[in-house]
């Protein structure tokens, strides 16, 4: 399971099968519930009920949404360009865990995608309007992200810091694709 914290108008929740690359997010935007399903390759956007994979017509946060996707963020650190610091030592949800805060390359985490990840990683940073992104990142023993979190520029002089928390591992996923 995730937990979103820091955008819309409340905290968001949600669900990632990492075994068969399916995932959802929800979150409360502008005063709509917005779901993000991530099917492979296939992205869909539901608001009011209707779900779409036309990503043109979304509103700047939702976009964001969408980068924040669980298995999107994750694949970002592929753009991890060599400025890693370590913070130190720290327990997420009693487990223990290094953060470390990432300097990303888009255009990097960019190359690496393809299909629906790309459109969807190239639309955030075409709203985004940067090419790089600094993340925080909380990692456990065994290799497992437990924590991500940014500060990301939603507009208008607003920037928000975003954290995605991955627990509940090994818990039944059941996701609906439109």
């Amino acid at each position: 399971l995730v937990a979103l914290e820091g955008l819309g108008d409340g905290d968001g929740a949600g669900q990632v099968d990492f075994g068969t690359l399916l995932s959802e997010i929800q979150v409360d935007l502008d005063g709509q519930a917005t779901t993000v399903i991530v099917d492979g390759e296939d992205t869909f956007v539901g608001r009011n009920g209707t779900f779409t994979q036309d990503l043109d017509g979304l509103p700047d946060v939702a976009t964001i949404v969408l980068f924040l996707q669980p298995l999107q963020a994750l694949q970002v650190l592929n753009g991890a360009d060599g400025d890693i610091d370590i913070v130190g030592d720290d327990d997420v949800d009693g487990v223990p865990t290094t953060h470390y805060q990432v300097t990303i390359d888009l255009q990097a985490a960019l190359d690496a995608l393809d299909g629906a990840d790309r459109a969807a990683l190239q639309a955030a940073i075409d709203r985004l309007g940067s090419d790089a992104l600094v993340v925080d990142v909380w990692i456990d023993d065994d290799g497992v992200v437990r924590r991500l979190t940014s500060d990301i520029d939603v507009g208008d002089g607003q920037t928000v810091t975003v954290t995605l928390d991955f627990e509940d591992f090994g818990s039944p996923v059941r996701i609906r694709v439109p």
